[in-house]
């Protein structure tokens, strides 16, 4: 599927594309971000007939359950035919109609190749289990289809696939549902009980012209703690930082699988099916690629390259910017002044009209920009933290704000000191695809276990050891409070706080998928052995301590991703301008009390 140029470590020169829109006001102005497109094939999309033979298998067999395919089913059916069951090619399993409407075979839904059309309240439901009762645990999906609408029209919804629990009733589905609060087109996770959240992602976007698409699905299970991602033609769909986390982790029942049906009676799918592809793991990245691969083709996906545009709207009294293309919003005061690029801008985006005049346009970049790509997210609890990735040395740094407090956390046997780091913005998901595909990433959770997380060690944890930049400084109260109420020494920059050695410290990051929250800790093993007592600082003299430890968020990391995760990297996430080295500092800041 990726077609991967020759670029790391190319100096290959920037080249811009311009599309300048009507005068505006000014909004605000966001840090320069771009995102590249590279000189030479990304993605290869073929257009290949089938001419009326059976596709190839699957190219990656571990752990799949379920293949379904709708070459099979034409081999006994004519066009406008219905079909009341749909047997898979992997074991045999046999999915039968679930009620008395029945979908229809089609022999070309374009480009030559079958589907099965569903009419929103038909679908199959079957059992790919080999032992009676078994469940599934972490589960990766397939879908290959076309969606047409929903099923009862504006503000409902639609589903590829459901696989319900049968010990607690609640489902792993994916489909569509305007109520899920992110436009028409959002990818849609549903726990099923009341009790529980949906998850659901950015409007997804799929092919133009009705064209067929693949969505991959990955669910996590009891085993890996819950959580779910979701991506369309290989483009993540950000499902684990849009939206909540399931509460509880649970194992789907594969008797109660459902295809093109959400329950046996509703919300089905207005649209067709392909191809269905089940497996009783997680794949890994590269397992993915290959499958996505070979979905290409019965996808028949063709990308074309849409032309930047920039629309500007009246909306009294202010008015409305969006755009097509992979551009990048830019504003500037002065038509021959300096452009801003406009990171974080919506599309489509609202403009105050103040007192000031200003330019937007779009900017697309071609070409490798000289030191190589580089990638940066924000992520933020009580203060901003810029996670930066430089792709060609897979340095990764860290940087936050001055003295930023930690409490110590003890129960069950673990000795640490902790705090958010990303609980109230998560970013755009790069750390998590980072620390994700670490190569060192089971090394350093040996570490971080032996190192104070002692019941840290299912698999929802991933770590990420950090290394203190040359200006990092970590401090330790000393003194504890004359009165136990007085919380007053552990405020930064107070004279009862002394510099301790960071070299002696163990620092981390690590993610819980379970709920996408990311901490940083260090070491309380090292805090103490660092301390001149020989025991923890007695902070505010509360049971966790709170801020007896104060550190800069000053940190790096090397992650060497492999030619295919860069690619990956590339496609998923846009290319910003360098702007950390290992001369970073934190930066200075005003912590309000308790902070």
């Amino acid at each position: 599927m990726y077609g991967l140029p020759s670029y790391v470590g190319s100096n290959r020169r920037l080249f811009r594309r311009e599309v300048t829109g009507r005068d505006c006001r000014e909004h605000s102005n966001y840090d320069a971000e771009m995102k590249p497109k590279l000189l030479g094939p990304l993605i290869f999309f073929s257009s290949l007939l089938w001419g009326g033979t059976q596709p190839s298998s699957p190219p990656v067999t571990d752990g799949l359950q379920v293949w379904l395919t709708a070459m099979d089913v034409g081999d006994a059916l004519a066009d406008g035919d219905p079909v009341s069951s749909w047997t898979d090619l992997s074991h045999g399993h046999v999915f039968r109609n679930s009620n008395d409407v029945l979908p229809t075979f089609v022999a070309d839904s374009g480009d030559g190749k079958p589907a099965i059309d569903f009419s929103r309240s038909s679908g199959f439901i079957g059992d790919f289990s080999s032992t009676a009762g078994s469940t599934i645990g972490d589960a990766t999906i397939f879908v290959v289809g076309r969606f047409a609408g929903y099923s009862h029209g504006a503000g409902s919804s639609s589903y590829w696939y459901s696989i319900t629990s049968s010990t607690d009733g609640s489902e792993h589905t994916l489909g569509r549902d305007e109520r899920a609060g992110t436009g028409p087109n959002a990818l849609y996770h549903w726990r099923g009980r009341p009790d529980q959240k949906a998850y659901y992602g950015d409007d997804i976007q799929e092919h133009p012209g009705g064209a067929f698409n693949y969505y991959t699905s990955v669910f996590l299970g009891k085993e890996s703690g819950g959580g779910v991602r979701a991506s369309v033609n290989g483009v993540d769909g950000n499902l684990q930082n849009i939206s909540g986390h399931p509460d509880t982790a649970y194992e789907a029942d594969p008797s109660q699988t459902r295809i093109g049906l959400w329950t046996s009676n509703g919300s089905g799918l207005d649209g067709m099916i392909r191809e269905v592809l089940i497996y009783d793991r997680v794949l890994s990245l590269e397992d993915i690629a290959q499958v996505e691969s070979y979905l290409d083709e019965i996808a028949s996906v063709v990308v074309e390259e849409t032309p930047n545009q920039l629309s500007i709207t009246r909306r009294d009294p202010n008015v409305i910017l969006s755009w097509i293309g992979e551009g990048t919003l830019q504003f500037a005061g002065e038509l021959d002044g300096d452009w801003v690029d406009r990171v974080d801008a919506p599309n489509p985006m609202e403009v105050e009209v103040s007192s000031r005049e200003g330019y937007y346009r779009l900017a697309q970049r071609e070409g490798i920009p000289e030191g190589g790509l580089v990638f940066r997210t924000q992520v933020k609890s009580d203060t901003h933290r810029i996670v930066e990735y430089h792709m060609d040395t897979g340095d990764l740094y860290f940087v936050g704000e001055i003295d930023h407090g930690f409490d110590w956390y003890s129960t069950n046997g673990n000795d640490l000191w902790w705090c958010f780091q990303n609980k109230v913005n998560r970013g755009s998901g790069l750390l998590e695809f980072l620390m994700r595909n670490n190569p060192q990433a089971q090394r350093m959770k040996t570490e971080a276990v032996v190192g104070g997380w002692a019941t840290y060690t299912t698999r929802n944890y991933t770590f990420l050891l950090l290394t203190p930049l040359a200006s990092q400084r970590t401090v330790a109260n000393k003194n504890a409070p004359d009165i136990a109420t007085d919380t007053g020494t552990t405020q930064p920059g107070t004279d009862d706080y002394r510099e301790i050695d960071s070299s002696n410290l163990l620092f981390l990051l690590y993610h819980n998928t379970a709920n996408g929250d990311i901490n940083m800790g260090i070491g309380g093993l090292g805090v103490r052995t660092a301390n001149v007592t020989g025991e923890n600082p007695p902070g505010d003299k509360s049971p966790n301590l709170d801020n007896g430890v104060r550190a800069d968020i000053a940190f790096k990391a090397n992650i060497q991703l492999t030619d295919e995760l860069k690619q990956i990297l590339v496609d998923q996430f846009p290319s910003v301008t360098r702007s950390l080295d290992d001369g970073a500092r934190a930066y200075a800041y005003d912590h309000p009390p308790g902070l």
